[in-house]
C-alpha cells in the first residue's frame, strides 16, 4: 500500500490529491473513472491494484492489505495461493454483505462500490489497521488513506479542530473517529461505512472486542499462544525472498526469530537502531547471534532525528509523534536488501494488560509499576487515569479531565470512546488501545514501513485477538505468555536478559518481581546505567528530554516556524517558547515538544495556516 484518494458524487477531483499520496517516487499511479467516481490509487510496484468485478460487473472491490484467511463455522480456511485478497474479499461480500466481513482474517481496508445505486462503502478489518478518512464537500464523498492529501481536495477548507488537536498534542494521537482536520472523520474499526447520494454516511459495526474469560490455567494460554503464533507467523511469510525483524533487545521482537525455523533464520536480517553500542544494542546483537540471522546495526548519528523531523511528518495521520516512524530514514537501504518486514508490536497491549491500572511502589532503586489485575467498572476512574494537563502552547485548551469526558461515556449498555463502542469498561480499559490500532502512538510506523515493503503483524492475527480475549486479567498481568513462549520456541533466545529488565524472558512472575529491583539496584550502584553523552541512552529509544536539551536544531526548528505558530488559530507562539524554555531549565516537556514538532512539519499545519491568516501571538 501507499495510498489513494476516492471521490463520489458531484465534481471529479481525486486528481488534485495526487502529489501528497506519491512518497517514494517508485509508486504505480492507477486511475478509475466512471460518472460519478473518481480514484486515484497510489501503490508499490509489489501490491497488485485495480477493483475486482463482482455481481456482473455491478460491484468493484479495491482492497488494501492482505487477507489470509476466513473462519467459517468451526475450520478455518485459508485464502487459496491463486486467489488474491480483493478476489477473496468480494466474492464473499457480494454473497453475504457485511456479515463476511466478521470472518476474516487479515489486516486490510477495501472500498466496496456499488455501479447500479451509485453507493460506496468502505470497509475495515477489526482492528482498523489500515487508515481510511472520509468528509462529505459540496456532496460529494471524499475518501483517502492520507489526512494530508484529504487537505488538498478543492471543496475542502483545512482548519483544525480544537479539541482533537489538543488529543493529539497530549496523548501524541488522535483517537477513535476524530481527527485534527475539523469536518474530517476516520472510518471505524470492523464496520461498514456507507454513503448514499441522498441519505449520508451511515456506520454500521460488524464486531466488536468482548471478553469473554475461560477459567483454564497458565499452561493452556501458553500452548494456545504458541500454537495460534506459529499458525499466524507461517500465513504471513512468503515461501521465498528475505525477511527483516526490527529487533530490539526487549522480548517481543525476538519473539518473531524464535518463531522462524532453519531455513527462514538463512534469509533473515536482523535491523537494530542505535547510535553507539549501549546496553540495547549489546543485546539485540547477541539476540541475532544466537539466533543465527545477521545482524546489521542502522546508524542514529546526531542528525538522525533531525532528518526524521524534516520527513516523516508529510506522511503523518495524527498517530504518533515524527520520531515513532523510527525506520523510515532508512528505508531505501532496507528495502533493497529484504522483501518482507515482520514484527510483534503491540504484545504489551494484546497480552501483557498494559491498559489496566497500575500500582507504584517507591523503592530505593526507584519507582516500580506493577498492573492490577481488577479492570475498574467507572469510565470516571478511565478518564481519571488517562487525564492530561495540556500543554501552554494551545491558544485556548480545555481542561485534561474535561477534555476526555465529553468524549468518553456510557450511552444505554455501551461505552464510547471518541466516536467506537465498546461492550463495557473492561475492553475500554484493556482493548480499546488495539481498537482501533491507531488509539496507539506506535501505529505510525506501521504506515511509514507500508510505504516501501509489505509489513506483517502475527499478534494482529484474528486467533490471537480472541486468545486475548478469552485470557482472565489476572492471566495478562501475571502470566507473560509472550515471554513464556519465547522459552517454548527457543530456550537460548529467552536466557539472555532482557535490555532494560534485566532478567530474561524465561523467569517467571514471581522471579521477575524479585529480580528486577534488584538488577536495577546494582547498576545503580556500578553506574552501569552512564553513557558517554548526556543525550545517549541504554533504551530503544533516543532520551527525548535529553536530546532536546542537546541538540539545537530543535530549537532551532522551532524558530524557523514562528509564522506559524502565530497563524495557526489553536496555537500560541509565546506558549510554545515558554514549553521549550521550562523544558530547558529542567521541566520534562519531551512529549509535547516532539509532538508539536511534528506537527509544525506536516504539510496540513501549512495548510491551515495559509487559510486561516492572522496571528496568535
Amino acid at each position: 500500500m501507499v495510498d489513494f484518494c476516492a471521490v463520489v458524487g458531484d465534481g471529479h477531483a481525486a486528481e488534485t490529491t495526487r502529489d501528497r499520496l506519491l512518497w517514494t517516487g517508485d509508486e504505480r499511479v492507477d486511475r478509475y473513472e466512471s460518472d460519478s467516481l473518481d480514484l486515484v490509487d497510489a501503490r508499490r510496484p509489489d501490491d497488485p491494484g485495480g477493483p475486482v468485478r463482482v455481481r456482473d460487473g455491478d460491484l468493484l472491490v479495491w482492497l488494501w492489505g492482505t487477507v489470509y484467511g476466513a473462519d467459517e463455522g468451526r475450520a478455518y480456511h485459508p485464502r487459496p495461493d491463486h486467489e488474491s485478497s480483493a478476489a477473496f474479499v468480494a466474492e464473499r461480500y457480494a454473497v453475504e454483505g457485511p456479515a463476511a466481513l466478521a470472518d476474516l482474517n487479515g489486516e486490510f481496508c477495501a472500498l466496496a462500490y456499488d455501479r447500479s445505486d451509485e453507493t460506496l462503502s468502505l470497509l475495515t478489518d477489526r482492528l482498523g489497521t489500515y487508515d481510511v478518512y472520509y468528509t462529505v464537500c459540496d456532496g460529494a464523498l471524499v475518501v483517502s488513506s492520507s489526512l494530508q492529501a484529504l487537505a488538498l481536495y478543492p471543496g475542502l477548507t483545512p482548519r483544525f479542530d480544537a479539541n482533537a488537536l489538543q488529543a493529539f498534542c497530549v496523548y501524541t494521537r488522535a483517537m477513535g473517529v476524530r481527527t485534527p482536520l475539523k469536518g474530517v472523520s476516520r472510518a471505524p474499526p470492523a464496520a461498514v461505512t456507507a454513503y448514499d447520494p441522498e441519505t449520508g454516511v451511515d456506520s454500521h459495526p460488524y464486531w466488536r472486542p468482548r471478553h469473554r474469560p475461560v477459567d483454564r490455567d497458565r499452561g493452556f494460554f501458553v500452548r494456545e499462544f504458541e500454537r495460534r503464533f506459529r499458525a499466524a507467523l507461517a500465513d504471513r511469510l512468503p515461501d521465498d525472498g528475505d525477511l527483516g525483524v526490527f529487533l530490539s533487545g526487549g522480548s517481543d521482537s525476538r519473539l518473531v526469530l524464535a518463531g522462524l525455523d532453519e531455513a527462514a533464520r538463512d534469509r533473515t536480517t536482523a535491523y537494530h537502531l542505535a547510535n553507539w553500542m549501549s546496553r540495547e544494542a549489546r543485546t539485540a546483537e547477541r539476540v541475532a547471534l544466537t539466533a543465527d540471522v545477521d545482524f546489521a546495526l542502522l546508524d542514529r548519528d546526531r542528525e538522525y532525528l533531525k532528518r526524521s523531523m524534516q520527513r516523516n511528518p508529510g506522511l503523518s495521520n495524527f498517530s504518533g509523534r515524527f520520531d515513532q516512524a523510527y525506520a523510515e530514514v532508512f528505508m531505501d537501504r532496507v528495502r533493497e536488501e529484504v522483501d518482507v518486514v515482520v514484527d510483534a508490536t503491540y504484545a504489551d497491549i494484546l497480552f501483557k494488560g498494559w491498559g489496566l491500572p497500575r500500582r507504584h511502589l517507591d523503592l530505593p532503586v526507584g519507582r516500580v509499576s506493577l498492573p492490577l489485575a481488577g479492570a475498574s467498572s467507572s469510565v470516571d476512574d478511565y478518564v481519571d487515569l488517562w487525564a492530561r494537563d495540556p500543554p501552554s502552547y494551545l491558544s485556548a485548551p480545555k481542561s485534561g479531565r474535561a477534555l476526555l469526558r465529553d468524549e468518553i461515556y456510557w450511552r444505554g449498555e455501551e461505552v464510547f470512546h471518541h466516536g467506537v463502542s465498546y461492550p463495557s469498561p473492561v475492553e475500554l480499559f484493556v482493548w480499546s488501545h488495539v481498537h482501533p490500532q491507531t488509539n496507539m502512538g506506535g501505529s505510525f510506523v506501521f504506515r511509514s514501513l507500508r510505504q516501501h515493503l509489505p509489513h506483517r503483524n502475527p499478534l494482529f492475527d484474528s486467533r490471537l485477538v480472541d486468545l486475548s480475549l478469552s485470557m482472565p486479567l489476572r492471566t495478562h498481568v501475571r502470566h507473560n505468555v509472550v515471554d513464556r513462549a519465547v522459552h517454548a520456541l527457543d530456550p537460548a533466545l529467552a536466557a539472555i536478559p532482557h535490555a532494560e529488565r534485566g532478567v530474561p524472558p524465561a523467569y517467571d512472575f514471581p522471579r521477575s518481581a524479585v529480580a528486577e529491583p534488584l538488577v536495577a539496584l546494582g547498576r545503580k550502584v556500578t553506574g552501569a546505567d552512564g553513557s558517554p553523552r548526556p543525550d545517549l541512552g541504554h533504551g530503544p529509544w533516543e532520551p527525548s528530554a535529553a536530546v532536546l536539551r542537546h541538540r539545537p536544531y530543535f530549537r532551532e526548528a522551532l524558530d524557523e516556524r514562528a509564522d506559524l505558530l502565530e497563524r495557526v488559530p489553536e496555537l500560541s507562539r509565546s506558549g510554545a517558547e515558554a514549553c521549550f524554555d521550562a523544558h530547558l531549565a529542567g521541566e520534562d516537556h519531551a512529549q509535547e515538544l516532539f509532538t508539536l514538532l511534528t506537527l509544525l512539519h506536516t504539510p496540513v499545519a501549512r495548510d491551515v495556516a495559509a487559510a486561516s491568516g492572522g496571528s496568535n501571538g
